[in-house]
């Protein structure tokens, strides 16, 4: 019942788009780079898959462990062939099912094309990076929000959806427990705050889930070294520079890919592919641009007091993402631009965000070969500092 609802675009759209997935992650297992963050989410895979704990050589990290636990699973369904290669795959089925779950609520075209077939998610897939399961986590959220809007039937089965994924968000990252703040406050702008009622118990619920985890990695770390309070040191100037360079240079090159796609697919009949097919949708790009500034503003201000990443694109580039794509969704709508389905764009598109996905290519973010290691070493280096980055092997 559900292939016969989907469109022959539809189809061909997805094939493409699922052709340039397929593509990228053939492409990072092979050529790409493992970060001291993707070794320890490698050796907490293996170390759950010999004895279900997730830490490194006997220590407990502050790392979640839904992303390594995902990994140890599909290297048990493949075998134990390459726990490298069973990471790329667990990216690759998290960002299949992310588009999945966002074609299977909207027909934009724009929407389904720039979120997933951009230079910043490619990126993002290509390493092992938790980052992957924050963003199924989120499509997840809306995929579920969508459903109890537009009063499907067994919308209960919605809401548990909608639990379910709140609790994998919180299971990915950090800062996805202060994030659901900001998606809570989305719904209520978005969608009305009866809506914003009818799924607070679900946020609770994930809140507690969240709290709990805490305390949990809070009492295993008393016999690890792991310092959680570590202050930022840098300048509060050059962090807002910092921040304000880097999300400019992540708009600007999803401005060019996007620019591409929408000049080819432009249409001057007014019977083009419209940007909005009814009011549910627009209340879905104003729900993921509240949650993109509300993600950009949570992410700037934990990293003026506390030190992690200084605003690169695996930080920053999903919140740049949720509010350009939403923008240019907005603007479009605003100015009556009216866009055909072309098979000349999309491949287009899909290429050259292909070719600029592997950032170190292009100056905006040069790789150090002291902080980053080809997969073939996690291999290679099997004893004493194989985990450890090159810089501190020294």
């Amino acid at each position: 019942m559900f292939v016969k609802t989907i469109s022959r675009q539809s189809l061909v759209h997805g094939s493409i788009v699922l052709l340039f997935f397929v593509a990228a992650t053939f492409y990072s297992s092979i050529f790409g780079f493992l970060s001291p963050d993707s070794i320890v989410y490698l050796d907490m895979a293996s170390s759950f898959s010999s004895g279900f704990t997730c830490s490194v050589r006997s220590d407990f990290f502050t790392f979640h462990c839904g992303y390594p636990i995902l990994i140890a699973f599909f290297d048990f369904i493949t075998f134990s062939f390459n726990l490298v290669t069973a990471s790329k795959l667990t990216n690759l089925f998290l960002l299949i099912s992310s588009y999945l779950l966002i074609a299977s609520i909207t027909e934009n075209l724009i929407l389904k094309t720039i979120l997933f077939l951009n230079p910043i998610t490619l990126y993002i897939n290509s390493w092992t990076w938790s980052e992957n399961l924050l963003f199924i986590s989120f499509f997840g959220i809306i995929f579920s929000l969508s459903k109890i809007v537009n009063q499907e039937k067994s919308n209960s089965v919605y809401f548990l959806s909608l639990l379910f994924f709140l609790i994998l968000g919180c299971s990915s990252r950090y800062f996805f427990g202060p994030f659901c703040v900001m998606i809570f406050l989305s719904i209520s702008l978005s969608f009305g705050w009866k809506m914003a009622i009818k799924c607070l118990p679900y946020f609770i619920i994930a809140g507690l889930f969240f709290l709990g985890y805490q305390l949990k990695i809070l009492s295993d770390l008393e016999y690890s070294y792991w310092n959680l309070t570590e202050r930022a040191i840098e300048p509060f100037g050059f962090l807002i520079y910092k921040f304000l360079e880097n999300t400019l240079q992540n708009i600007a090159l999803l401005l060019i890919t996007s620019f591409i796609f929408v000049y080819f697919s432009y249409s001057s009949s007014k019977d083009g592919y419209q940007i909005f097919k009814n009011s549910s949708d627009k209340n879905i790009i104003k729900m993921l641009l509240f949650c993109g500034l509300g993600y950009l503003s949570l992410i700037f201000c934990l990293r003026l007091f506390y030190s992690f990443d200084i605003y690169d694109s695996r930080l920053i580039g999903f919140g740049c993402l949720l509010v350009f794509t939403s923008l240019l969704i907005l603007i479009l709508d605003r100015y009556k631009v009216s866009l055909r389905f072309s098979l000349k764009a999309l491949i287009l598109l899909g290429i050259i965000s292909f070719t600029l996905h592997q950032k170190h290519w292009i100056i905006l973010e040069p790789l150090t070969s002291g902080n980053y290691q080809k997969p073939i070493d996690y291999y290679l280096l099997r004893s004493g500092t194989q985990h450890m980055p090159k810089s501190e092997q020294e």
